[in-house]
């Protein structure tokens, strides 16, 4: 019985570890963990295991685990097609614990494609599922999903909404004393607060930066080209002009446009033409035309004039309207992409609650078909030892009834042995009753033997051995025993006559 019950639950055990398995290849969990470290060999290492080669489930977390080391490798996510495969996998196996992070990772994908509110919604989805308090990892990846989410709100222009947030990640950076990402979302903050036109407290944040000893080289010049725009917002072009001075070589690519559209401005206005078109030129021979509106804008400005060719300037009238009609250009690429971001989020949240629903429905067969294996083996268990207890309790009647029926037997027997006991001993009492009889006759003749007329006894008797043989006896004072022979003599003597 133990053993069925035993093989019962180890087929339910089995189920439910089918349905809840977590185990991946141990090469992958290798490789996942190097890819916060340093994502550039953990791509290497992926690279030499072959995904044919895997089961299916640990396919699915290769290409997590793929999209995880080139988002932090900084590599551009230009399709959402990995992910969406990586996304229905990690939605139908939630129980293995890397669904939020599968979340926030399409917040990224989705962020460098320029669908933004996809990339919003994805960012509130991993949020919502992250606890506030819990281990390092988990801290740390609620911190930077709150840190994404405050520069794609920058990004779509929604400075106040996204301060909230910032401080919400600086808050977490604190508690996991997390210097590097401190720092970035100071810096973060600072810029937003600028864009929302309160510089008072950018530069608060600002200054509390220049108070953190171990910042890099780069963040120092960082924060020095953020005061800087702040005095330069300030109507303080010369302070300006001292403070972004000497940071250029700490700088990379996309920060040093941002400081040349400063600095053409700050020399502008300090009388520094020459110093100005430097700077404006700079800006729009760079490949990133992000600034290039600001750096004809400044070219173009009549404290120039003197330093500006004749010839040079047709040149960047023309090169000008291009760049203006690029703008228009992109700008209504942009309101395309916007309106097919619109497009696609609702496709996708129809395609979301489709698989939802086709979700439900297999987890709710999934369990109603357990609930069944499960009743199933308790009535089987219940039938089973229902039988098991009629047939004990059958066994035992049977054995009562032998028992009995053996007692019965035996009781007879005793009674037919008592019933043959009680008729020899009827038998021998009888016997013993006429001995006892003729003992007392024999012995009452004896002892009145002188008393009684010798005419009274019989001759034969008085002259016989057996008769001697007692008188000597009776004479010498000897015990004659019951069993002694002469009793049987002296009866045989009498019986004769």
């Amino acid at each position: 019985m133990k053993r069925k019950i035993y093989l019962i639950f180890m087929v339910v055990w089995v189920l439910l570890a089918a349905c809840t398995r977590t185990g991946h290849d141990a090469r992958l969990e290798e490789v996942y963990r190097l890819t916060s470290e340093n994502p550039d060999s953990a791509l290497k290492l992926l690279a030499g295991i072959d995904r044919s080669s895997l089961a299916p489930a640990d396919r699915h977390y290769y290409d997590f685990v793929l999209l995880k080391g080139r988002d932090k490798a900084y590599i551009t996510h230009k399709s959402d097609s990995l992910y969406l495969s990586v996304l229905k996998y990690a939605e139908q196996h939630k129980g293995e614990g890397w669904y939020p992070e599968a979340l926030y990772y399409g917040g990224r994908v989705y962020s460098d494609i320029g669908d933004y509110p996809t990339a919003l919604r994805y960012f509130h989805q991993a949020l919502d599922l992250l606890p506030r308090d819990g281990s390092k990892q988990t801290l740390d990846m609620r911190a930077n999903a709150l840190s994404q989410t405050g520069r794609l709100l920058d990004r779509m222009r929604l400075h106040q909404e996204a301060i909230p947030v910032i401080k919400e990640s600086l808050r977490y950076d604190s508690l996991l004393k997390d210097t590097i990402s401190l720092i970035d979302d100071l810096h973060l903050l600072a810029v937003v607060y600028t864009r929302a036109n309160n510089l008072l407290e950018s530069e608060r944040v600002l200054t509390k930066l220049s108070l953190i000893n171990s910042r890099s080289e780069k963040d120092k010049a960082l924060t020095k080209l953020y005061m800087a725009g702040i005095q330069y917002d300030r109507r303080n072009p010369r302070l300006a002009s001292r403070t972004i001075s000497g940071i250029w070589e700490n700088l990379d690519s996309l920060d040093l446009q941002c400081a040349y559209t400063y600095a053409a401005k700050i020399y502008r206005d300090i009388n520094m033409p020459d110093s100005a078109y430097y700077y404006a030129t700079k800006i729009i021979d760079d490949p990133d035309k992000r600034y290039i509106h600001s750096g004809y804008d400044i070219l173009f400005d009549e404290k120039l004039s003197s330093v500006v060719a004749r010839d040079a300037l047709l040149r960047y009238v023309r090169d000008y309207r291009n760049a203006i009609e690029k703008y228009y250009d992109e700008n209504a690429m942009e309101l395309a992409i916007a309106q097919r971001s619109l497009y696609n989020y609702k496709v996708h949240e129809i395609k979301r609650k489709e698989a939802e629903s086709v979700n439900k429905k297999l987890r709710n067969i999934i369990y109603i078909t357990i609930l069944i294996v499960l009743g199933c083996a308790i009535i089987i268990l219940f039938l089973y030892n229902r039988n098991n207890r009629i047939k004990k309790e059958l066994q035992k009647s049977i054995n009562s009834v032998v028992y009995l029926k053996e007692l019965v037997n035996h009781d007879q027997e005793n009674l037919e042995n008592i019933t043959g006991e009680q008729n020899q001993f009827e038998s021998s009492l009888k016997e013993l009753n006429a001995i006892e009889f003729l003992r007392d006759k024999i012995l009452h003749q004896l002892k009145n033997i002188s008393s009684i007329e010798r005419k009274t006894i019989d001759a034969f008797i008085i002259n016989s051995s057996v008769y001697l043989k007692i008188k000597d006896c009776l004479a010498k004072g000897k015990f004659i025993k019951d069993s002694d022979r002469l009793w049987g003599e002296l009866e045989t003597l009498i019986n004769t006559e």
